[in-house]
């Protein structure tokens, strides 16, 4: 209805007065109105005019609701018989891929039956072939070409199966080096033009001598595509006392190393040196039965290093006088992990780091360090601590030193938890959010609360806690109050490893128990 027949009433005159009112306008004047209550109203013409009008559109608004719902009605019909058919062909496709299914498993018994050496294979080793058809890394060592035909055309045509190539040659088996070479062969052939992974294993056990062979197997070898090489040569006790010097001239693959990034020396083999360049970005020396270096054969081992990014030193000793000599050129170096051996003093340590551009450094890895006499790592962002035993003097040196600390990994260590929760300005470490946890001292977990505790005080919150295994469990009582305060994650990884980049660790350390440098 229209609005104005809910506000002003219908009024219907008399036929005497609408007469009277015609004889008004043909004989006289039509004279103005003083009566106020009729201009309310509008005229009677008017009146009868809307009443028809009225009466018009009530009809029309009539029709136009049946129509409208005579619709709906046809239209929720037609939307139920759609979906009755909707749910009918849903079910129709759920009874024909059953029945696909069926027929697929009928197929692979009749199949497997015909090829009786596939069907004794275990599933586990037929669904680890078809998950290694990828590109992505870590590739599969499992070797698929002995199966029968059909999968050794298959894994012919898959050239990534054989991606990873690993040689072990024993010098008690010499028979089995033949058939290790054929091997060899047959993978690099089968590998095609993709670039292949040869891990190569030379096992010469007590060989007083077997870094000389060594050398002079490889000594004018020229490896174009040798990117990753470790050296790893176990102490004899007749072995050549000039086997242990770290040389500083190539003393293998002469003919040229082009494109080496990754080295790893270990041992005894010290005294085989390959050509290093601007390419090589990864170095980890261990100097476990290595002679001591001089200072001057140190600085020249890392001059011939320049794009180093990642060094790393374990149980190198520099012997000789402790001379300081300016720092080498660096430019690129990011992460450094440092090992001691247990007695050394912070001099030693200091010619370790004397010649590095430590205002470089993004990472840092400290292991059994308990004298470090330099405290200027004002870049340093994650910092991992492992049995560092340092005095108070040394903890409030490492505050002031290492400023733009984010995240921190440590054993128990109760005087950093103190002076991390020191108030002052400014405030120390004022950007540290993860605080990773290991070997926890149940005697630790109460300064550890109230580290947490007084840096939420101090408006500057640990984001992230990390505990391992054994620190959850000897936190105790603690760790409930503690998930009450911060986020509280299980550690997946240690910091001296994913300070690394991916793949770097291919041959991982060999040698003693090494938390801080092995994988």
């Amino acid at each position: 209805m229209h609005a104005e027949s809910r506000v002003r009433p219908v009024l219907r005159p008399t036929t005497a007065y609408r007469s009277s009112q015609r004889t008004i306008r043909l004989g006289q004047k039509k004279r103005r109105t003083t009566n106020k209550q009729t201009e309310f109203f509008p005229s009677f013409r008017n009146l009868r005019m809307y009443t028809v009008h009225h009466d018009i559109s009530d009809s029309l608004h009539t029709l136009n609701t049946r129509n409208a719902l005579n619709t709906l009605n046809a239209l929720n019909t037609h939307r139920d018989a759609l979906l009755d058919k909707h749910r009918d062909l849903l079910r129709q496709l759920d009874e024909t891929t059953l029945e696909i299914r069926a027929t697929e498993i009928k197929l692979a018994c009749i199949h497997n039956e015909s090829n009786a050496f596939i069907s004794r294979l275990p599933p586990e080793l037929l669904s680890l072939v078809f998950l290694v058809l990828q590109e992505e890394v870590p590739f599969s060592h499992f070797a698929a070409a002995r199966v029968c035909s059909g999968w050794r055309a298959l894994v012919n045509g898959t050239p990534l199966l054989w991606g990873n190539i690993v040689i072990r040659v024993d010098e008690k088996r010499p028979a089995g080096i033949e058939a290790q070479l054929h091997k060899l062969e047959t993978s690099l052939a089968r590998s095609g033009r993709y670039d292949a992974r040869v891990l190569l294993y030379v096992y010469a056990f007590e060989h007083g001598t077997a870094h000389l062979v060594l050398r002079d197997e490889l000594e004018y070898l020229c490896a174009p595509q040798l990117e990753y090489l470790g050296l790893y040569v176990a102490w004899a006790p007749d072995i050549a006392l000039y086997g242990d010097v770290l040389s500083n001239t190539p003393l293998i693959f002469k003919g040229g190393a082009p494109v080496l990034t990754y080295l790893q020396v270990t041992g005894i083999a010290a005294a085989l040196r390959p050509p290093t360049g601007s390419d090589l970005t990864i170095l980890h020396v261990d100097g476990t039965h290595m002679a001591d270096l001089t200072a001057q054969e140190y600085r020249e081992f890392l001059a011939s290093t320049p794009s180093l990014v990642h060094l790393s030193l374990l149980y190198v000793e520099i012997a000789g006088p402790l001379t300081v000599m300016g720092k080498v050129e660096l430019p690129r170096l990011r992460s450094l992990r440092l090992r001691a051996q247990g007695n050394i003093v912070g001099s030693f340590t200091s010619v370790l780091l004397d010649p590095l551009p430590l205002d470089r450094l993004d990472t840092l890895i400290l292991c059994d360090v308990n004298d470090l006499e330099v405290f200027d790592f004002p870049n340093v962002k994650h910092l991992s601590l492992h049995f560092c035993d340092f005095d108070v003097a040394q903890v409030g040196q490492m505050m002031l030193g290492f400023r733009s600390v984010v995240t921190l990994e440590l054993e128990s260590a109760s005087l950093l938890y103190m002076a991390l929760r020191i108030e002052g300005n400014p405030v120390w470490w004022p950007h540290l959010k993860e605080l990773s946890v290991r070997d926890l001292d149940p005697g630790d977990a109460v300064a550890l609360l109230r580290m947490v505790q007084g840096r939420e005080g101090m408006k500057h919150p640990l984001g992230t806690l990390y505990f391992d295994g054994p620190s959850r469990r000897r936190a105790g009582s603690v760790l409930v109050e503690l998930k009450s305060i911060i986020s509280i994650s299980r550690n997946s990884l240690r910091d001296d490893v994913r300070a690394w980049p991916a793949g770097s660790m291919v041959f991982g350390w060999v040698g003693d128990d090494d938390r801080t440098m092995e994988r």
